[in-house]
């Protein structure tokens, strides 16, 4: 995950924006977030997130949707890890820079949770309906199930439903909230 605080951001377009949308924590746009030399490993252990070390390696990370995102709200946020400081979405970052209006910002964010909210509700039909894990990961797993089993026509079709949802909810991530993209 990468990002960076442009300087120029107004806390109270970050507030209105963030408090909307919760993208950057529930899983939609990273699937993990790397932890860096100043977060207090143990306090954050203690405020209920779940470190690992992936891969035997020296980088620590906790997997997304994070544990302290409750609501659109963090509720470690005055502890939060340096990088969840730091970030600022694309999305933020234009109308910080008035590149959009906060308006239009607002329906973008409103139609993509719509779309993770169409994707939730395949997910849960095909059964799979574990919240804790990002809609990404039971994409995949429920992928893997539909070609290891016979699906009938009704399973197959929401799984096809299934597969043009996270395509469409892709594009918009990649379009409007993935740093980088100005």
């Amino acid at each position: 995950m990468s990002g960076s605080k442009t300087g120029k951001s107004d806390p109270a377009v970050i507030k209105e924006l963030c408090g909307a949308c919760g993208l950057c924590c529930n899983g939609a746009i990273f699937a993990d977030v790397q932890l860096r030399a100043k977060d207090d490993t143990t306090r954050l252990r203690s405020l209920g997130l779940e470190i690992r070390n992936p891969f035997r390696s020296r980088v620590l990370k906790f997997f997304q949707p994070c544990a302290a995102h409750q609501g659109c709200k963090c509720r470690i946020y005055s502890e939060r890890p340096q990088y969840c400081r730091e970030f600022e979405c694309a999305l933020l970052r234009k109308v910080c820079s008035k590149r959009i209006k906060k308006s239009a910002a607002l329906r973008i964010i409103r139609q993509a949770k719509e779309k993770l909210a169409t994707i939730n509700e395949v997910l849960e039909q095909l059964g799979n309906d574990d919240q804790t894990v990002s809609h990404r990961l039971r994409f995949k797993q429920v992928s893997r199930e539909m070609k290891q089993k016979e699906a009938n026509q009704a399973q197959a079709a929401l799984f096809s439903d299934l597969g043009l949802a996270v395509h469409e909810m892709n594009l918009l991530l990649a379009e409007s909230f993935y740093p980088g993209q100005l």
